[in-house]
């Protein structure tokens, strides 16, 4: 989502996509933090403060994320050291260029996967 994306789009993501964490990025699809439900729910009941509310106001800038060029055991970190379920990956640390995002859930299909295969073979 864009910094600017109003509470009220925000919402409607929210309701409507399996994923509850959402990148914020700039113009430039620079990374600038991440809104998760958790950081919506406080201001999403209060129907005179929501519309005033983007993404820049309720976004977290402390935020793990997953370089490009990360193993398997840094990604893995990342996602053990926050609550979120959902990562961005980025260009690099120093420029957070968004490049796409992964789940716990999907990080840890393909540690299974690996480990099936070693086993097999």
């Amino acid at each position: 989502m864009r910094i600017d994306t109003p509470l009220s789009e925000i919402i409607h993501l929210i309701q409507n996509s399996q994923y509850t964490d959402f990148p914020v990025v700039d113009n430039r699809q620079v990374v600038q933090g991440m809104v998760a439900f958790s950081d919506v729910r406080s201001v999403m009941t209060d129907p005179n403060v929501s519309p005033l509310f983007v993404a820049y106001d309720v976004m977290d800038t402390q935020y793990p994320k997953i370089v490009a060029d990360a193993t398997f055991s840094d990604a893995l970190s990342a996602f053990n050291n926050s609550d979120l379920h959902h990562l961005p990956v980025v260009e690099s640390e120093k420029w957070p260029l968004l490049l796409g995002g992964v789940s716990r859930a999907d990080l840890m299909s393909r540690y299974e996967q690996e480990l099936y295969r070693k086993m097999a073979g």
